[in-house]
């Protein structure tokens, strides 16, 4: 997972993109100020995804992301049965 500040929240975020990688039941945690960021999830033969979160002062932002196999991926998996 990538995190990336976007400046249009008007607050002080990170500056540089966090990367993040889960944990073994496919869950991420990242440590960010307040503000809106991009996050993109990919993982090998999975279509990847964006989308915009919104940090908010003492509570804690969540992203329920599902990635779907990639149709080429998919595809050629059916090709090879």
């Amino acid at each position: 997972m990538l995190i990336h500040w976007d400046p249009s929240s008007g607050k002080s975020g990170v500056t540089q993109d966090v990367s993040v990688l889960s944990d073994d039941s496919g869950t991420h945690l990242a440590r960010v100020p307040v503000g809106f960021y991009d996050v993109f999830v990919s993982a090998p033969a999975f279509t990847p995804i964006a989308a915009k979160v919104i940090v908010k002062g003492g509570q804690k932002a969540v992203l329920n992301a599902k990635l779907d196999v990639g149709p080429l991926v998919s595809k050629a998996i059916g090709r090879m049965e």
